[in-house]
C-alpha cells in the first residue's frame, strides 16, 4: 500500500481512427487503435509494510497497454458529435509485481460501452 506518492508522467498516444459511411442505428460505424508510449514516468512514495514503512522510487519508459476499439458509432447534429463504443486493452505494457511503476496491467480489459461528446465551432457557430 503506497501513500504520499509523487508521480510524474510524460507520455504520448498514437491513435488511428477510421469512420466509414456504413450506418448502424443511424450512426456511422468506426474503429480505432491507440498505442501509448510512456516517454518518462517517475514515482516516489512510502510503501507500508508490517510493522514499518520504506520509501520507494522508480523510473520507467516504454510501451503501455494497446487499446483497440473495434466498434464505435458516431452521430453528428450540426456542430455536435456523439460517439459510443467499447474498447479492448491488450496487456502489451511491461509488468512486474515487484516494481513501483508498471506500464501495463498484465491482463486483458474489455470496457463497458462509453460515450464521448464533442462540439466543433468556428466564428460562425458557437458551442452551447
Amino acid at each position: 500500500l503506497y501513500r504520499d506518492v509523487d508521480e510524474r508522467v510524460w507520455s504520448n498516444s498514437f491513435k488511428i481512427s477510421v469512420v466509414s459511411d456504413a450506418r448502424i442505428f443511424g450512426g456511422r460505424y468506426g474503429a480505432a487503435l491507440a498505442i501509448p508510449l510512456i516517454l518518462h514516468q517517475r514515482a516516489e512514495g512510502f510503501l507500508q509494510l508490517n510493522p514499518g514503512q520504506t520509501r520507494q522510487r522508480d523510473n520507467r519508459s516504454g510501451l503501455g497497454d494497446i487499446n483497440v476499439a473495434p466498434l464505435q458509432l458516431n452521430w453528428r447534429w450540426n456542430n455536435h458529435h456523439l460517439t459510443l463504443g467499447e474498447s479492448i486493452f491488450a496487456p502489451t505494457g511491461s509488468y512486474d509485481p515487484e516494481r513501483v511503476i508498471n506500464l501495463g496491467r498484465n491482463y486483458w480489459v474489455l470496457t463497458a460501452p462509453s460515450r464521448t461528446h464533442g462540439c466543433t465551432s468556428n466564428a460562425a457557430t458557437r458551442c452551447r
